[in-house]
């Protein structure tokens, strides 16, 4: 034997010993030995490797990644090592060469389970849903009891809204470890889905005492309390919420819950300051790969596409079908981008909107990246989101810019905030030119109005005020916002308004599977001086034009204030029913202002609450004002551009040539 044989062997006793102590706990030990082995065997694959497991471990990803493709390329075939040369990857988040390293681990190791399980993550981060559940399940049939393959398989089958399916993984997880705290917020989220709240409310509470300042769990009380009317609840949850949101902005990956949180800010506004936190987060979190993308094939006429996964029986459906319908097909060809499958609703929406299309692609199964190569093949000169935060995925494929120019609008009010994104559509009473400084958006004007609005049939046929317990006489004040909408400082209001008008009612849409709604917002009635059968609950109907007929009982349509109604506001007016708003201070709670102006009826438009509620109570008490308000929003919708789709698409149009034209 050699003096260089003696010394390695020697390095390799101190390396051996250093990989024990690393495994006992004792690292501080093992990386001199690492480092000193590296330093005098510089193509020693084991210190190379541990030294990527090192860095790892203390979140270097790039360090990582670096150590341990010198230790692969010695290695080629060293399962091991590959898988954990995929996670220093994965860290960094790029998945799709995680997922290619860990393919290469499998191949090298046909029987490992951690490269199998990883790829099945990967394949997740990256969009493709079915895939993971295929890694998975290969893993639960090797090993049955691997409880984060059995969490992980439950949250892909929650992704594609397969929920019974999602909901069996997180209870089978919940019987082997029932403190699960992951397992219990899915299978919350669950129940959430398929409507059986006061399960989900339980559990969610078992989870908070687990972890009582996740951000993630006072969120979804939050929410919750909201649907229910828990005023009280929702003071204490949104306290909560904003006060441990910032421990987990800088920590989380988790892309849906940041945007969960944006979302949010519609009904209860989050501070400004940590909401900018959130959506930057999430910029830096939607990572795109080049898929090799190109914006040089030749179109006679501009392409634009229209990205969403409510392409049916849903308020966006609703209002853009007669605009998709109205494009001028001499300059324009109009595609249609499905994130979801709404073929199956129980009415024909989703299938009339395929039709209004030149060309109509479900894209929603794929992974984003692949979306986008799809978008791309396409041509699509303009690429419209109307999701933006309701969507797990639109963002995530815009992310890989697939089209030349990309906006957002529609979905929700305001912005998204995300460096990917071209414009926001908006107008002038939305977001005043005084306020666009503070906006991480460009906005993108429209005159008249931002919001689009189709003219929908409405049944002649109208049952009595009986079929809906409505009493016979007497002013009735409608609602139909959603009820997660109705924050205390409104519903108070409402009450003084009933209270000063002694005969009339107040008309809400009902939260199907949620009695504690009803219970919640007739006790505070009841507290407030109003007796609580005149709150009075309307049932979803079955079809739309009846929905719209059965508004002509009502005197008045009473918004919202944090977050106006939207779709609401526009099938209240269309239905002949006047609305009446509270000017508001941000986008959410400026929507049926913008309307109101747009259909000729500023007048309601009111500079603060208490005008709000004398406005109310002074038209309720007075039938001649009723009769000559309701008939001036039936002249106006003849004349004023609100509900006139042709004018709107073609101010829509111009928007759309324009950014044509500063491209050349």
């Amino acid at each position: 034997m050699t003096s260089q044989d003696a010394d390695q062997q020697e390095l390799q006793k101190a390396f051996d010993e250093a990989v024990e102590l690393h495994r006992s706990g004792d690292t501080d030990a093992a990386i001199p030995v690492y480092n000193k082995v590296h330093e005098i065997w510089p193509d020693h694959s084991g210190a190379l490797h541990m030294l990527g497991v090192v860095a790892l471990q203390s979140g270097e990803g790039e360090k990582a990644e670096a150590y341990l493709k010198q230790a692969t390329d010695i290695e080629p075939v060293n399962a091991k090592m590959l898988n954990n040369f995929g996670n220093s990857l994965y860290q960094q988040r790029k998945f799709s060469a995680a997922a290619v390293i860990y393919r290469r681990a499998i191949e090298a190791e046909p029987d490992a389970i951690d490269p199998l399980y990883n790829l099945g993550t990967a394949l997740y981060e990256l969009g493709d849903v079915s895939a993971a559940i295929e890694n998975f399940d290969f893993v639960l049939t090797r090993e049955p009891g691997h409880a984060e393959a059995l969490l992980n398989l439950g949250v892909c089958y929650k992704e594609l809204k397969q929920f019974a399916e999602a909901a069996f993984c997180f209870r089978t997880l919940l019987e082997l470890q029932p403190d699960d705290f992951a397992s219990l917020v899915n299978l919350a989220n669950v129940l959430i889905a398929t409507e059986v709240w006061n399960e989900a409310k339980d559990i969610f509470f078992r989870a908070s005492k687990l972890q009582p300042d996740h951000a993630g769990v006072h969120l979804e009380l939050l929410k919750l309390a909201q649907g229910a009317g828990d005023f009280e609840a929702v003071t204490l949850h949104y306290e909560n919420l904003v006060q441990n949101l910032p421990k987990m902005i800088g920590k989380t990956t988790d892309w849906q819950f940041l945007a969960s949180v944006a979302y949010q800010n519609l009904f209860t506004e989050i501070p400004a300051e940590l909401l900018g936190e959130v959506t930057s987060r999430i910029d830096s979190l939607v990572t795109p790969v080049d898929p090799g993308l190109s914006f040089d094939k030749p179109a006679q006429k501009i392409r634009v596409g229209y990205m969403s996964s409510n392409f049916g029986d849903h308020p966006v459906g609703h209002v853009t079908s007669a605009l998709f319908q109205a494009h001028d097909r001499n300059r324009f060809e109009i595609f249609g981008f499905s994130l979801n499958d709404r073929t199956a609703e129980r009415q024909s929406f989703a299938d009339n909107l395929k039709n209004d299309f030149d060309e109509f692609h479900q894209v929603g199964q794929v992974p984003p990246e692949q979306a986008a190569q799809q978008i791309n093949a396409l041509g699509i000169h303009i690429l419209v989101d109307l999701d933006g935060f309701m969507s797990s995925k639109g963002l995530r494929i815009q992310a890989h810019r697939p089209a030349q120019f990309q906006l957002f609008w529609l979905g929700h009010a305001g912005g998204v905030g995300q460096s990917y994104i071209d414009g926001l559509i908006a107008d002038q009473i939305v977001l005043p030119e005084a306020e666009r400084n503070h906006t991480q958006d460009t906005v993108v004007d429209l005159p008249d109005i931002y919001h689009c609005a189709a003219p929908h049939p409405i049944s002649e046929n109208v049952p009595r005020r009986a079929h809906f317990k409505l009493p016979e006489t007497g002013p009735v004040f409608c609602g139909f916002n959603n009820p997660e909408k109705i924050n205390q400082e409104v519903f108070d209001a409402w009450m003084e308004i009933l209270r000063k008008v002694p005969e009339s009612v107040l008309w809400l849409s009902s939260k199907r599977g949620w009695p504690s709604l009803i219970q919640n917002l007739k006790a505070r009635a009841d507290s407030l001086g109003v007796a609580e059968e005149r709150i009075i609950f309307a049932d979803r109907v079955a079809d739309k034009v009846d929905h719209l007929a059965r508004h002509q009982h009502a005197c008045l349509f009473l918004d919202t204030l944090t977050l106006n109604a939207s779709t609401t506001a526009l099938d209240s007016l269309w239905a002949g029913l006047p609305v009446l708003a509270v000017a508001g201070d941000r986008f959410p709670s400026r929507i049926s202002q913008t309307m109101l102006r747009a259909v000729g009826l500023p007048e309601m438009i009111c500079p603060d609450i208490n005008s709000y509620i004398a406005r109310a109570v002074e038209i309720a008490s007075d039938d001649a004002k009723q009769h000559a308000l309701k008939a001036k929003l039936k002249e106006n919708l003849k004349t004023e551009p609100l509900f006139d789709v042709a004018r709107f698409t073609e101010n829509l149009e111009q928007v759309y040539l324009r950014l044509i034209k500063q491209a050349k």
